[in-house]
């Protein structure tokens, strides 16, 4: 999603909006476009016809409507080089939209559901506070695309706007009726007066929450524990196992780890709390007493047997 906010400055394209589908929920032009490319590649094979590089996949292909064919090789250093965070709360938004003018260009905009609740704002101080390196523009190598044979074209319906608005007086008392119809049978079930009022606003009924305002079954922010850091902490541990005068707390790694970063062995952000390493300390206690166990209870079979 980062990334996506730089396009408009790198190839001038504007990503005006981004909905995340359920699966099985709706097969767009595009899915039908790419089963139509597979389609058509599966009949050249049955040919007796051979695809072995790029221009027999062009060959395929060319008779599809839209079908332009370019060879696009990924920039790698690109990816080895950037890194960047994850933005908190993601996996509760499934629309986005990246402002390219007005008071909220360059910044990220996200929310539960299209059209029902308010944006999410992320500025771009936020954005950068995420990439961990700067994030530069991608160099892939590409060819020049073919020509189409034919366009792909798409009709648009457009109704007459005296049908939109009998369209939406009809949808407004469905919506009437069927929240009219719960809130009634609610006040039956729980034997409440029936206070049905006299206009209905807002789409849910009491009881519905959107997924970012749930209280329960929140799983929050999980931060896990880098393998560098971890190997760190497993080497304080050991010498402590062996060297019982140093042997380390929890507050002591802690400040053994921001030492290290002061002198840029590792970054700041990647050191874990005290109550965390804490944790780590108990967890690995035990797998390490357990793992012992199992060596000794091995090394007492062998020595039997020898």
């Amino acid at each position: 999603m980062i990334i996506l906010s730089y396009w408009y400055d790198w190839y001038n394209v504007e990503v005006r909006r981004w909905i995340f589908l359920e699966a099985g929920e709706a097969k767009t032009s595009i899915d039908s476009h790419h089963a139509q490319i597979s389609q058509a590649i599966k009949r050249y094979v049955r040919l007796g016809l051979n695809i072995t590089d790029g221009e027999d996949i062009q060959k395929a292909i060319q008779n599809i409507s839209g079908a332009r064919v370019s060879q696009l090789t990924p920039d790698r250093e690109f990816d080895k080089k950037t890194k960047i965070g994850t933005i908190a709360g993601i996996n509760n938004w499934n629309e986005w939209s990246w402002p390219v003018d007005g008071p909220n260009a360059g910044h990220i905009l996200a929310r539960a559901l299209p059209h029902i609740n308010e944006w999410t704002t992320i500025t771009p101080a936020k954005i950068k506070k995420l990439e961990k390196t700067p994030t530069t523009k991608p160099n892939p190598s590409f060819t020049t695309p073919s020509k189409a044979t034919n366009q792909w074209v798409t009709p648009i319906l457009r109704p007459i706007s005296s049908e939109i608005n009998n369209i939406q007086n009809n949808n407004q008392k469905i919506n009437t009726i069927i929240i009219s119809s719960v809130d009634l049978d609610l006040v039956d079930l729980t034997n409440k007066e029936n206070t049905q009022q006299n206009t209905i606003r807002g789409i849910f009924f009491a009881g519905w929450a959107l997924k970012e305002k749930q209280i329960i079954n929140q799983r929050g922010t999980v931060k896990r524990i880098k393998p560098e850091i971890k190997a760190l902490m497993e080497t304080m541990f050991l010498n402590g196992n062996i060297d019982k005068r140093k042997k380390m707390s929890a507050q002591e790694m802690y400040d053994n780890l921001t030492e290290r970063a002061s002198q840029e062995e590792i970054e700041e952000n990647d050191i874990p709390k005290v109550q965390t390493i804490q944790n780590w300390i108990a967890n690995y206690t035990r797998t390490f007493k357990a793992s012992a166990s199992l060596r000794a209870l091995e090394e007492a079979e062998s020595s039997k047997n020898t």
